[in-house]
């Protein structure tokens, strides 16, 4: 076996084995007659990668359905049909595996269908021209076809987001403050008005709008106006005062913006942030004042 096929086969294998059968339970080393050193790796490397596997489903709640267990083993199994194969075919297995995961992001992100057929005879095209000469040229129309598609995108996810909001807001009985803000209050405060760039000792809730909880750690000090924060976060504390509590609502594009969808949130997502504003954090020993 040669250097390049070698280390793209340990690839493939390391992508996960548990059982070649699509319905195998309780399978262990003792039910294989005679095992032999080969067999005994091959059996405690589906272990290891089992173990890979839940790890994953750790941040991947998905991954714990039956049916998704048993998609990703027709897909391992599927690769190590690749074992004996050709170097270029190698090659071209993984590089096709990295083009549909890529044409699968370019469908969720733009809300478009793309037609892989039609990149297959491009490629096809190219390859017997035996070169592509043009790349900078080639390179400069795909950009400017994705940067358009991701303003189109955006323009999109924007007025889907805002029109989500404001019905949901107005439903709540809440103030506009900004295009991407709206308010309640729920505790007057009895203290200043909070100013830009006071250090302010916060207590935070964030949840969807029916409730389920944002897995993210929460800041319980602010600077209002830092550069560190989301401009939605400054807009609300500037709206409070000392001992004030409040619920604010948002979206999941102005909190988080491309990154909502790391987070299973849809752009237009309604968010609720409970704020109560503790009091000044006192710069020279931390402690709170102005409460």
């Amino acid at each position: 076996m040669n250097k390049i096929l070698l280390p793209i086969l340990l690839f493939a294998i390391s992508l996960g084995v548990v059982s070649c059968r699509q319905n195998e339970r309780g399978f262990s080393l003792t039910d294989i007659s005679n095992p032999t050193a080969s067999d005994s790796l091959m059996y405690y490397l589906g272990q290891i990668r089992a173990v890979k596997y839940w790890k994953d489903a750790e941040n991947d709640s998905t991954l714990h359905d039956p049916d998704a267990k048993e998609d990703y083993m027709e897909g391992m199994k599927d690769a190590l049909k690749a074992l004996g194969k050709s170097d270029a075919y190698m090659m071209g297995l993984l590089e096709g595996a990295q083009q549909a995961e890529n044409i699968s992001t370019y469908a969720n992100s733009y809300g478009m269908k793309f037609n892989p057929d039609i990149m297959i005879r491009s490629m096809y095209s190219a390859l017997q021209a035996d070169s592509v000469d043009n790349l900078p040229e080639i390179r400069k129309h795909f950009y400017a076809i994705r940067n358009a598609m991701e303003q189109d995108r955006d323009e999109r996810d924007t007025e889907h987001a805002s029109a989500a909001l404001t019905k949901a807001a107005e439903q709540l009985g809440m103030t506009r403050l900004t295009p991407d803000l709206w308010k309640k209050i729920l505790v007057n405060g009895t203290g200043d008005k909070v100013e830009r760039g006071d250090r302010i000792g916060v207590a935070m809730q964030m949840t969807t709008i029916d409730g389920h909880k944002i897995p993210i750690h929460l800041p319980t000090q602010l600077v209002l106006g830092g550069r560190v924060i989301s401009t939605v976060f400054t807009d609300a504390g500037l709206s409070m005062r000392y001992g004030e509590t409040s619920e604010f609502a948002t979206t999941a594009l102005a909190i988080f913006g491309s990154h909502a969808a790391q987070l299973d949130l849809k752009p237009e997502t309604v968010l609720i942030i409970k704020i109560a504003v503790l009091g000044e954090i006192d710069s020279s020993d931390s402690s709170l004042v102005n409460p």
